[in-house]
């Protein structure tokens, strides 16, 4: 099996372009620091890494819902994720840890823990055009996390994508006019207790 990322520094945020042969899914330990979108940088710096480098497949576990499958020299531009790493407290309305603004292309992943049954995490995004949210939610088998959003606005329930199914996934389309749409992505535990990978993908 082959891998290779690209990777593009930002300002605050790290951005991963990697293709392999299969991906894991498993508990995603690199310390990556919270991003905050900038505008972007000139320069790449390409490196080119075999499978067995273990943070190679780490990170590969949280972009797994982002890579594509051929073999390449250069990826389409849609296989670009941008890698978030869960910041605490993030539990509440008020709390609800920012991601970035959201357009047609954008992909965001986030490696996050529930520690118990009564922890709640929340990710905020601005949706700033019209588009449809992917959200996809991995986690061991063996517990049962639930996806829902929310309008951060007013707290209104948009959508409870709660189903028994690993990987989670379910989309929502936003219709935007005049203003941005702020939304909350709330997991939260139905049983159980443990990390996940959480991709957001606007199509």
């Amino acid at each position: 099996m082959n891998t290779w990322m690209k990777v593009v520094p930002l300002a605050n945020k790290t951005r991963f372009m990697l293709r392999m042969t299969s991906l894991s899914t498993d508990r995603v330990d690199t310390a990556v620091a919270p991003a905050c979108r900038t505008s972007k940088v000139e320069g790449k710096a390409m490196a080119h890494r075999h499978w067995w480098w273990v943070g190679i497949l780490m990170i590969a576990g949280a972009l797994g819902g982002c890579s594509g499958g051929d073999h390449d020299d250069e990826p389409p531009a849609g296989d670009a994720c941008f890698l978030f790493r869960e910041v605490e407290p993030n539990d509440t309305l008020l709390t609800a840890q920012f991601l970035d603004a959201i357009v047609v292309d954008d992909c965001f992943v986030v490696a996050g823990d529930l520690f118990d049954v009564v922890d709640v995490d929340s990710y905020r995004v601005f949706v700033e055009e019209s588009l449809t949210l992917v959200v996809t939610l991995d986690h061991s088998p063996l517990v049962d996390l639930d996806i829902q959003l929310f309008d951060a606005d007013t707290g209104q329930l948009i959508l409870d994508c709660g189903v028994n199914v690993v990987p989670e996934v379910c989309a929502q389309p936003f219709v935007v006019g005049s203003h941005d749409i702020a939304v909350d992505v709330v997991v939260t535990s139905a049983g159980g207790a443990g990390s996940y990978t959480l991709t957001l993908r606007a199509h």
